[in-house]
């Protein structure tokens, strides 16, 4: 009996040994890695769907609008056609609008059907430009044109066609020669549409008169200077500006105190 109960004694310690020993590790794999518990759900942020119709001050629907939550620029949308969106956002958020042409907004959401009106952007879209035999706004300007700023041309160069050269995309010049005199440069507006004895050059017009030399030309007289490019811009000139034309205002008298402008450049030439 003794030998009985002294068995029964040492099985009873094992069993209460192992289950002190495997214990823990049950309490802990029941909850999450480190013993930290198990997040609430209402620590996550419930979205919700906004819809809505962007529109300018004129209430015509905007095309194309980008409408991206603040802070998070993987939530983007654009408007169709009809100007319409929709997106899901989180609670309390608030979304940004943007459009070319168009101040951005930021708006807090507080409907779930949003009314947005854009503003037209004041800038350089409504700038003046010269274009064939006149003058538009540069926002209403389909061909393909540039315009280069006066004081980019005021270079220390012998002549204007070597300002040009790498200044405007699609202008290509070729200086052929360093003599003195004789450096001025080849251009060639998006390449040579004509061939044979027709002149490879573009069409130079300044004060709406035609084929008036530019190397000889004072970059201090100009007062704009546009380059057409493409056959939309060019169409008005016809064959004459198959290869282009390069449009140059000269500047004009003002009211006010008259004023005196003087440069001066120096340089020498050596045989090497």
């Amino acid at each position: 009996m003794n030998v009985t109960a002294l068995l029964k004694a040492c099985l009873l310690l094992l069993f209460s040994s192992t289950f002190l020993l495997f214990s823990p590790l049950t309490a802990q794999a029941s909850g999450t890695p480190g013993g930290k518990p198990a997040p609430d759900a209402k620590t996550f942020k419930a979205e919700i769907r906004i819809t809505g119709t962007v529109r300018d001050r004129l209430g015509v629907p905007v095309q194309g609008v980008t409408v991206q939550v603040v802070g998070n620029t993987a939530t983007t949308t654009t408007t169709d056609s009809a100007g319409k969106f929709a997106i899901s956002i989180p609670e309390n958020a608030s979304l940004l609008f943007t459009a070319v042409g168009y101040k951005p907004q930021t708006i807090g959401v507080n409907s779930l059907n949003m009314e947005v009106v854009m503003d037209a952007a004041e800038g350089n879209m409504q700038e003046v430009v010269v274009v064939g035999f006149g003058k538009a706004k540069k926002i209403s300007i389909v061909g393909a044109q540039a315009s280069v700023e006066v004081e980019e041309l005021k270079q220390p160069v012998a002549n204007l066609s070597a300002t040009l050269s790498g200044r405007i995309a699609g202008v290509i010049g070729v200086q052929r020669s360093g003599l003195p005199g004789e450096n001025a440069a080849d251009l060639w507006i998006r390449g040579i549409s004509t061939f044979g004895n027709n002149p490879s050059g573009p069409l130079i017009v300044i004060d709406g008169v035609q084929n008036r030399g530019l190397n000889a030309f004072d970059p201090e007289d100009i007062a704009s200077f546009t380059i057409l490019k493409d056959a939309n811009a060019l169409a008005v000139y016809g064959v004459a500006g198959a290869n282009g034309v390069i449009l140059i205002t000269t500047k004009r008298g003002r009211l006010g105190k008259p004023s005196i402008l003087l440069n001066y450049n120096q340089g020498i030439t050596a045989f090497t």
